[in-house]
């Protein structure tokens, strides 16, 4: 009597396939192994703070054999940059999600008249890293298409429902190859319009890169203060009077980013900074003051601040003002 077969062996059974030989399983399943180590390996690039693997041989082959280019450059620009020999090369861009940790809110203690506020480190310290990670994504793409600039980068940010705690960075640009470039190998990142760009450049200024700083406070109401924004405030303060407490903390948030930038465009080399671009928000928040303690409420200021940091050379020209009178009305 002949040996039991496995079920689906029989070569004469019908609607049952053959399983796949050990190390052939076809080519289907061999795509799906190599488009998983390829994930794999993306992954990991991005936990080092690299880009993934896909962009990188897009850029490579990019370089290499060149192609047709893409750009956010309005035609004025494209035909400015045609006729000064700046050639645009490809968009870039660079992206960042970021968790933001469990921020620790110290014992806020008053005094006559006054609210105090304390910087939230964890928060400013996740849109400073996640903004950082992005703009070094940019220039890895500017560095593998042979730019020598990116103008008009364009950074936005934001916090989303679908991940309540994490904040995002995304930043967008034009790389473009300059004949005049000083550093050649180094891709410089602006904001600035290639206009711009092109007018730094006629008057001796070398752009060194763009710097971008954040920072988040939370500013708490003092008792006083509370009294005067509550419904039992109009009777009892009913003249106009400013929240010099919030006030106070509105400056220092902005006083804090301002400083950082400051130290960024030292660390650049650079003699000032143009196109200062600021942003701030300002929300009502309770926040807890420790753990188990009562909630306090106050104001959460966020401040961004991002320019393009410039290098004056040594015989940089200076125009005097010119007075123009208008012929119209």
């Amino acid at each position: 009597m002949p040996a039991p077969q496995p079920p689906g062996s029989e070569p004469d059974a019908p609607g049952r396939p053959l399983p796949p030989s050990p190390g052939d399983e076809g080519p289907a399943a061999a795509e799906q192994l190599l488009s998983d180590r390829e994930q794999a390996e993306s992954l990991a690039r991005i936990e080092r703070g690299e880009i993934p693997l896909g962009a990188e041989r897009r850029l490579q082959k990019l370089r290499s054999e060149g192609g047709l280019f893409t750009s956010d450059l309005s035609v004025s620009e494209f035909m400015l940059g045609s006729h000064l020999g700046l050639q645009p090369l490809t968009q870039v861009m660079g992206s960042c999600v970021y968790q933001v940790g469990w921020q620790y809110t110290r014992e806020l203690i008053y005094s006559r008249g006054l609210s105090l506020y304390q910087e939230l480190d964890v928060i400013t310290e996740a849109f400073n890293e996640a903004r950082g990670r992005a703009l070094s994504r940019m220039r890895q793409e500017a560095q593998l298409a042979g730019a020598d600039a990116v103008v008009g980068v364009r950074l936005r940010n934001g916090r989303y429902d679908w991940a309540a705690d994490s904040v995002e960075f995304a930043v967008f640009g034009t790389a473009v190859r300059d004949p005049t470039a000083s550093r050649r190998g180094e891709a410089v990142l602006t904001d600035l319009s290639l206009q711009d760009y092109w007018k730094l450049k006629q008057a001796g200024v070398e752009p060194c890169g763009l710097v971008a700083a954040t920072s988040c406070f939370f500013v708490a109401a003092s008792p006083e203060t509370q009294m005067m924004s509550g419904l039992a405030g109009r009777f009892a303060f009913p003249e106009n009077q400013e929240l010099v407490a919030y006030t106070q903390g509105v400056y220092e948030a902005r006083e804090t980013a301002l400083g950082r930038l400051t130290e960024q465009v030292r660390d650049a080399r650079g003699d000032g900074v143009v196109g200062v671009n600021i942003t701030h928000t300002i929300s009502e928040q309770e926040m807890k003051t420790s753990i188990g303690g009562a909630a306090v409420r106050g104001l959460l200021v966020t401040f961004h601040v991002a320019g393009t940091a410039v290098c004056l050379q040594p015989d940089t020209p200076t125009y005097p003002p010119e007075t123009t009178v208008s012929l119209s009305n």
